[in-house]
């Protein structure tokens, strides 16, 4: 395979994730590529609508920055997939999250086309994705938990709130969060109060996450987003995502300490 444009440098770490979700099929896919000191790997996942999570070795990815094409297979099932970036925002050393996490993320929306095959089904991926670059690493004796939302909107606009727990705090109100919300113009808003809500199934699995951001202007109104899971495996969640009653897909993850 190729490494992602930006490398793994000596001394870098960290993951870049190409991901897409197409609630009118109910097909996702995530391919997560780990990156470190002198060594790339790469793992994929597809996720068919019939609830089937497939699992994938044989990931190849090749990006240059702007387009990245990603390809995965296994016994019966396959997909190929070019991703093209769109808006783009990062949570850099300075925010909320990032100080407390340890880490920083880019993200880009982006136009995903290909086709995807399981089972002996298959079809065409036109929808929007996501290609989210995080580094650092966290310090799980003072960090509880870390969530994370990456939406792409199907107007091309990406939303991004993460945040990171204190370990001993009493719940979702105590986390350091930061929120970015770029619009198809590129234009960015940086939001001065983020919170990140999930409501979770009987199983503990999260059945509909909400957002909500302030900005800095104390008469402004608060931007609003929630989604409802239609897709989920090994701690990732796809959702069908609205903000202010803008639709697209959204990825959510939360990582826990232990």
């Amino acid at each position: 395979m190729s490494a992602p444009a930006g490398g793994d440098g000596a001394g870098s770490s960290g993951t870049v994730c190409f991901d897409f979700a197409d609630p009118e099929t109910g097909v996702a896919a995530l391919v997560r590529t780990n990156l470190g000191a002198g060594s790339a790997d790469a793992h994929g996942l597809l996720l068919t609508a019939d609830g089937e999570s497939i699992g994938m070795d044989g990931v190849r990815v090749s990006d240059d920055g702007e387009r990245a094409s990603v390809s995965m297979e296994t016994d019966g099932a396959g997909l190929e997939a070019e991703l093209t970036r769109l808006a783009g925002a990062a949570l850099e050393p300075g925010s909320a999250f990032s100080d407390a996490a340890g880490l920083t993320e880019e993200a880009f929306a982006a136009r995903v086309e290909g086709e995807w095959r399981a089972g002996g089904a298959s079809g065409r991926i036109e929808c929007v994705g996501r290609v989210v670059r995080t580094s650092g690493s966290t310090d799980w004796d003072r960090v509880e938990l870390v969530r994370s939302l990456t939406a792409a909107l199907d107007d091309g606009s990406l939303l991004v709130v993460a945040s990171a727990r204190p370990a001993g705090a009493p719940g979702h109100g105590d986390e350091q969060a930061t929120g970015v919300l770029v619009d198809p113009d590129r234009s960015l808003v940086r939001f001065d109060e983020s919170l990140i809500s999930t409501e979770y199934d009987p199983d503990r699995h999260p059945r509909r996450v909400g957002v909500e951001l302030w900005s800095a202007d104390g008469d402004a109104v608060a931007v609003r987003g929630a989604g409802t899971a239609f897709a989920s495996a090994a701690g990732t969640t796809f959702l069908r995502f609205t903000l202010d009653g803008k639709p697209g897909t959204a990825r959510y993850e939360l990582t826990k300490a232990g």
